[in-house]
């Protein structure tokens, strides 16, 4: 075979070689080259997870115990247990207990207060945050 004709080909084998490296990177980096204006779609399946809580009993005449619970931590709040019924969890006589279905990757904070059965309620307790992360 003619020299001129060995080296022809293998440049076309070596062109060859380096367009599918390219195009292999393009597929795994994305080929948008980073012109990309377009918003990108929003998450789905979102995860929710589960929190359990626990506290001393108060031997203080209580019938029962509340849950606050928020993305904000209690301390930035004057008390105000009205502020935060959206995030609020009558659990009863318990010591323990599970929030449910809390957004995951995010920070929430958590105290609890104890009521009568006046529905006379303390303050809060100690606020304790959690990241809710997936296991």
């Amino acid at each position: 075979m003619h020299i001129g004709k060995v080296r022809y080909l293998m440049k076309t084998i070596l062109i060859r070689i380096l367009l599918m490296i390219m195009m292999i990177c393009l597929y795994i980096h994305g080929c948008s080259g980073g012109n990309d204006t377009n918003d990108p779609n929003e998450p789905d399946n979102i995860i929710f997870v589960d929190v359990t809580l626990a506290w001393d009993e108060n031997k203080d005449h209580v019938d029962g115990y509340k849950i606050y619970y928020s993305t904000e931590s209690f301390s930035d709040h004057t008390y105000n247990t009205d502020s935060y019924d959206d995030f609020c969890e009558d659990v009863g006589d318990v010591t323990t207990y599970r929030v449910e279905r809390l957004e995951s990757h995010v920070t929430w904070f958590f105290v609890v207060t104890a009521y009568s059965s006046y529905k006379n309620e303390s303050k809060y307790s100690n606020e304790v945050k959690k990241m809710a992360n997936v296991l």
